[in-house]
């Protein structure tokens, strides 16, 4: 009896990923309320390839009263708009400027795929807003009237529109893809 040790592959290698972005990566000139009310961008993953989501950022008009924020990404194909993953929740002080919030978990997009990528605040004394611009594109706002909460799932617009809110999701930072060879081990009489 012989055992013959058939090494298809036996190697560990990396693949670096680029980072990118997709969204609405420019400021718009009107304010969108997302104090419980949920507002997003319906828009396509601009990548050949899967990518892991890191963050989303958003440009906000926090004033009075800090506020709790936070963003999630929905799966736009899907007949229902299934939640894929939300962020942190952060307390956002007065301002007025770009926030970012990092995934809890962070989603592995599927290239050339439809999202939506939301906002949302809490109700307390001042604005909670959003940046916007009217739209002459295919990109579209949904929003739903929702008090303050988890994120709901499936995501049910109440209202639709051609708008572009300044919003994003920022992929593949530091990313390294690893792969893995298989060993096979034959016996023969």
């Amino acid at each position: 009896m012989k055992t013959i040790l058939i090494i298809l592959l036996c190697c560990l290698f990396a693949v670096e990923c680029s980072a990118g972005t997709f969204g609405r990566t420019t400021v718009g000139v009107t304010n969108e309320e997302i104090k419980n009310n949920i507002l997003g961008l319906v828009v396509d993953m601009t990548s050949d390839v899967d990518q892991r989501a890191d963050t989303i950022t958003v440009y906000l008009v926090i004033t009075g009263t800090a506020k709790k924020v936070k963003c999630a990404l929905y799966d736009n194909t899907s007949p229902d708009r299934v939640l894929v993953a939300e962020t942190e929740e952060r307390t956002i002080s007065a301002s007025t400027g770009w926030q970012t919030f990092s995934f809890v978990d962070p989603p592995l997009l599927v290239a050339d795929q439809e999202y939506l990528i939301c906002a949302w605040s809490e109700v307390q004394t001042g604005y909670g807003r959003m940046r916007r611009d009217e739209s002459n594109s295919n990109t579209s706002l949904e929003q739903r009237a929702e008090t303050y909460n988890g994120f709901p799932n499936p995501f049910i617009e109440l209202s639709s529109s051609s708008s572009d809110p300044s919003i994003y999701v920022t992929f593949g930072l530091g990313v390294t893809r690893l792969f893995e060879g298989t060993f096979y081990e034959s016996t023969f009489h």
